[in-house]
């Protein structure tokens, strides 16, 4: 495990990242509700908005912007959530990072679990404190055939192999949760809802690699490190919402299957100083007076 020297380590506080594409309809009133929401918890925060490539009108609502609190980066072509994080946390030092979008009625308020969750140790771990938490979209009921489907195939995995499962919060369709369990099965990451955007990292552990995903597999790819790299995280029903989840494309998933990085990226941790041990003096005997000898 790669440790943080302590001049790298981040400030303490809350930096939401918020990716937006052709969002101009929705712009300004999304960020408002972050802003009065972090206001509300009285924490150390700023809002860094990536205009990722938008061709309508949202560069003309961000730039109506005079909060401090928020930055605004910008794409000149549309990149992906994955190269709009990436961007962010270039520009942040915060140690609390919340990666979400504004494509979903996510609710700002649900931060203040998040940030209690992440904040909380596992006693079972030594008390551990998680390195991600994430969201999980609810508020569709689960159709009546897949909820049947699920009840088998859950007890198969318990009675037969062992493995104790939870049944499903919502329905995220058919596609997404075929999306959940490959990434499940492929990757090892055990949530039900991988794709949600509604993601609070620790910055140490996002620095322990880079961030390779330039779209949506993002939120796929860090799970996984994360998980291969033995930390804690957890997953959190988010507040229900009746609205369809929007699409996702893993068109990296290829490049990322055959070649993930794990090893932080270069520069950011100091190489290891070699400082030569101090001498050891070593009493040699005397060798034997040869008169003495008979």
């Amino acid at each position: 495990m790669n440790t943080l020297p302590a001049e790298l380590s981040s400030a303490p506080g809350l930096c939401v990242v918020l990716p937006l594409h052709n969002a101009a309809g929705v712009t300004l009133a999304v960020i408002d509700g972050w802003r009065e929401t972090l206001r509300t918890l009285k924490i150390a925060h700023e809002i860094v908005v990536v205009n990722d490539g938008s061709t309508d009108g949202t560069a003309a609502r961000l730039e109506t912007l005079t909060d401090p609190a928020v930055k605004v980066l910008t794409h000149a072509a549309r990149l992906g959530s994955g190269a709009c994080l990436r961007a962010a946390l270039a520009a942040s030092s915060y140690e609390l990072i919340l990666h979400t979008a504004a494509d979903y009625p996510y609710t700002p308020g649900d931060v203040a679990v998040f940030l209690e969750r992440i904040d909380a140790a596992d006693e079972r771990m030594e008390g551990v404190k998680a390195s991600l938490v994430a969201g999980c979209r609810t508020g569709r009921p689960v159709p009546g055939f897949w909820k049947a489907v699920g009840v088998v195939y859950r007890s198969f995995l318990r009675y037969a192999l062992g493995i104790p499962t939870e049944p499903l919060r919502g329905w995220l369709g058919f596609g997404e949760h075929l999306r959940s369990w490959t990434a499940w099965v492929v990757y090892g990451v055990p949530f039900l809802d991988p794709n949600c955007a509604f993601k609070l990292y620790r910055r140490s552990a996002l620095d322990r690699f880079p961030v390779q995903c330039d779209g949506d597999k993002v939120h796929v790819e860090l799970a996984a490190k994360l998980t291969f790299l033995t930390s804690l995280i957890d997953e959190v029903p988010l507040t229900p919402k009746p609205d369809a989840v929007p699409a996702v494309s893993w068109r990296e998933r290829k490049s990322f299957f055959r070649h993930p990085i794990f090893y932080p990226p270069a520069g950011l941790i100091p190489a290891p100083q070699i400082v030569a041990a101090d001498p050891v003096a070593v009493e040699v005997p005397a060798a034997p007076d040869p008169a003495g000898v008979p």
